[in-house]
């Protein structure tokens, strides 16, 4: 008697505890996984926005410190940008070979950001927009307008203008 007391007593749950358990974790996890997935394609756009600006300061800095020009490519309909520096062919005319993956590789924005049609010019060769960034510290006036594709109005702009590189937010 004693035996069988002890062994009722240490049973666990039922089946049916553990699926109503169950159920009440997966309604919490239906409710709570859009606020997750919302956010994290705002973090991707964030983080897309400031390594393009990273980007712009990468490139002002190597113009500066190899004492040559490097432009930042930018191909807005695929959303690829990459930088690539100045150099001398043998035949002594000036070509633009991009960085190694070691010193910068090329770069995609997610698919939840858009870029316009960047205002820099355009080399019909390699059919890119390119912003050239000269030794002095100087670039050439620019601006890159980036927007989320879920939410229009929020928008980002980066603007270059002499040695300035700002980064802008809309205020919505």
């Amino acid at each position: 008697m004693v035996k069988s007391r002890a062994l009722h007593s240490n049973r666990g749950f039922t089946l049916l505890e553990i699926l109503i358990v169950m159920s009440i974790l997966a309604v919490l996890t239906g409710m709570v996984s859009p606020v997750f997935r919302d956010s994290l394609g705002h973090m991707r756009a964030e983080n897309a926005v400031r390594d393009l600006q990273a980007a712009c300061v990468y490139a002002q800095s190597r113009a500066i410190t190899d004492s040559s020009e490097v432009r930042l490519n930018i191909h807005h309909a695929s959303g690829t940008f990459w930088l690539s520096r100045a150099f001398l062919n043998d035949a002594g005319e000036v070509e633009f070979i991009p960085l190694s993956e070691m010193d910068y590789p090329e770069l995609t924005l997610p698919e939840n950001v858009s870029l316009s049609k960047p205002t820099a010019r355009y080399d019909r060769k390699q059919k890119t927009h390119y912003i050239a960034f000269y030794p002095e510290g100087i670039c050439e006036p620019a601006k890159l307008t980036l927007k989320l594709v879920d939410e229009p109005r929020q928008k980002y702009w980066i603007e270059m203008s002499g040695t300035r590189i700002t980064l802008e937010r809309s205020k919505t």
